[in-house]
């Protein structure tokens, strides 16, 4: 069941205004578990051509967290939440194992060589022979 904070209803979601007390409740939240970065948050918020593009993505991956928990108890969905935490715990080997051989084969075969690659136009060439996205074409 949706439970949102300070008394406001499922339509508060498509206004301004309920999206701005959404936010502000975020940012309570986010204060009473970690000060400084709601506090970094706010300064950067405040002054966005203060922070390099660098800071803007720390700053984003450290608060990511925090939304992920305050949505997921917003929309109170703890349990599908952990479930599928638990699945990506689940597959976590397989993933590290893959990893470790394709690092291994490129070593292998390319060496220091690999350095020097472009990534970018690598992903752009090879990308349309990937399987789509799906737990089957994963596994």
């Amino acid at each position: 069941m949706l439970t949102l904070p300070d008394e406001m209803t499922f339509v508060d979601l498509y206004t301004a205004e309920g999206l701005a007390r959404l936010d502000a409740a975020f940012l309570k939240d986010l204060h009473a578990k970690a000060p400084a970065l709601a506090e970094a948050l706010l300064a950067a918020r405040a002054h966005p051509e203060s922070i390099s593009k660098l800071e803007e993505s720390t700053l984003i991956l450290a608060v990511a967290p925090f939304l992920e928990a305050f949505l997921i108890s917003l929309f109170g969905i703890e349990k599908e939440a952990e479930a599928l935490t638990q699945n990506h715990r689940d597959l976590m080997p397989l993933f590290d194992v893959r990893r470790l051989f394709v690092q291994r084969q490129a070593m292998k075969t390319y060496g220091k060589e690999a350095s020097t690659f472009d990534g970018a136009a690598l992903w752009r060439d090879l990308s349309p022979h990937f399987p789509r996205k799906t737990e089957d074409a994963e596994l």
